[in-house]
């Protein structure tokens, strides 16, 4: 049995729902089924699939809130938390700078676009939504991007948010990587009765917890983005001939000059690069598209003998959708 000095983490990460009631449906049925207790779902963002090349009307956006309410309304039935990004096929109230400016989807949900706030003690929540330009060939642009028009466009978004300042000799940076195992799961039921599984939770701060305007050097960093970074597998349409490109280079480098502070990042946009890799010291996951099933779990631990939060597991899923 484990002691109080051992803290878990289990959240649930989707995206790229593009509007798949019938996906959301089949989730809830398997959290139901595995009885899995989640502390948190986190969305990577594509809720819905609007055109915002098109420049939508007020009332093509009106529409698409509301679509995007019923979406995240139904995550929240699965959990009482979500976090979820605005991407670049999301309503574009949802990009608004003043936050309050934006829709409130449901009770409960937070926009975390070019946001921070402190998910548990020294755990911060870092979330930037949106993508650039995807690539294939030579420069030919395959993918259309909201609301950057160019990297260096979310290079300018990623500035303005709170990271720590990094000195080059930084021992946490040099340190050694965050061990993961990971695994492949099946839908089918799974035994959540271990000891790890029912480890004692740790409360999330209350959705009322002020935003976070400063992140210190000894808190940890779960970064949620809608693009992934560039050098990532996770961002590399490999099925497309030639493969299309369509990570962020400026997200690639401000990963690596955190290094080890950011204990994860959580990215989307990519339906064909499912899976996990590492850019430097850093974890990056890319869940999958839920619209054709695919989801992680990701399960956190924090022991009070260890200095920063760690990554225990993280199990990749797929639903058989009917």
């Amino acid at each position: 049995m484990l002691g109080a000095g051992r803290r878990q983490m289990r959240l649930l990460a989707v995206g790229d729902v593009h509007g798949s009631l019938c996906a959301l449906s089949e989730l809830a049925k398997w959290v139901a089924a595995t009885n899995v207790q989640l502390d948190a779902i986190l969305c990577t963002g594509d809720i819905i699939t609007l055109d915002n090349k098109d420049c939508p009307n007020h009332e093509q956006i009106c529409a698409c809130e509301g679509h995007m309410s019923n979406i995240v309304g139904m995550l929240e039935g699965i959990c009482g938390r979500v976090f979820y990004l605005p991407g670049n096929h999301d309503a574009p109230t949802c990009f608004a700078a003043d936050t309050t400016a934006r829709p409130k989807l449901t009770n409960n949900s937070v926009c975390m676009h070019s946001i921070s706030l402190q998910l548990a003690p020294q755990l911060v929540l870092v979330g930037l939504g949106g993508s650039i330009p995807a690539r294939k060939g030579d420069d030919e642009i395959e993918w259309g991007a909201y609301p950057y028009k160019s990297d260096s466009d979310l290079r300018v978004a990623l500035e303005k948010l709170p990271f720590p300042v990094v000195a080059a000799t930084d021992a946490k940076a040099t340190a050694a990587p965050t061990p993961i195992a990971a695994h492949i799961a099946t839908a089918a039921p799974q035994d959540t009765s271990s000891t790890a599984a029912n480890a004692p939770r740790l409360p999330l701060y209350a959705a009322s917890t002020p935003l976070v305007d400063h992140i210190r050097p000894e808190d940890d960093i779960l970064l949620l983005t809608h693009v992934g970074p560039f050098s990532s597998s996770t961002t590399v349409d490999q099925v497309s001939t030639p493969a299309i490109y369509s990570g962020s280079i400026a997200l690639d480098d401000r990963i690596r000059s955190l290094n080890a502070h950011i204990l994860l990042n959580v990215h989307g946009h990519t339906h064909n690069a499912t899976g996990l890799c590492r850019v430097g010291q850093v974890n990056v996951l890319n869940p999958g598209p839920l619209m054709r099933g695919e989801f992680a779990i990701i399960n956190l631990e924090k022991r009070v003998d260890l200095e920063h939060w760690r990554v225990c597991s993280i199990e990749m899923h797929t639903l058989v959708l009917p």
